[in-house]
C-alpha cells in the first residue's frame, strides 16, 4: 500500500511538472504550484518504505523513465542488476535510493 503511495505521488510530482512547462502561470498560480511539490514531495519521502528488490518497472516509475530505458540502462552497466534464474532483472533497492539521492 505504501509503495502505490509513492508510486501515485511521484506521478503527480511529474504531471504537475508537464503542466508547469506546457501553461504560461502568473506569479500566485507559480507560487501554489511550487508549494503543492513541496508538499507531494515532502510525502513522497515519509510513505516509502523500499522492498529488498525492485523489477525494472518499479525503478521506472521512481526514476520516471520507462522500464525499457532501465533495462538499457543495466546493459550498459549504469544501473547494478542482478539476473534472476528465471532471466529477469531485479535491481536492489538500496542502489537505486543512491541514485536517487544524488539526482535529488
Amino acid at each position: 500500500m505504501r509503495r502505490v503511495n509513492f508510486i501515485r505521488i511521484t506521478r503527480a510530482i511529474k504531471q504537475i511538472r508537464a503542466f508547469q512547462r506546457q501553461h504560461h502561470l502568473n506569479a500566485a498560480q507559480r507560487q501554489a504550484v511550487q508549494t503543492a511539490l513541496g508538499a507531494l514531495r515532502s510525502l513522497d519521502k515519509s510513505l516509502w518504505v523500499p522492498p529488498a528488490v525492485l523489477t525494472p518497472a518499479e525503478v521506472g516509475d521512481i526514476l520516471m523513465v520507462s522500464p525499457i530505458t532501465v533495462r538499457q540502462w543495466a546493459s550498459m552497466g549504469k544501473l547494478k542488476s542482478h539476473v534472476t534464474p528465471g532471466g529477469h532483472r531485479r535491481f536492489l533497492a538500496e542502489d537505486i535510493l543512491a541514485i536517487t539521492r544524488r539526482l535529488t
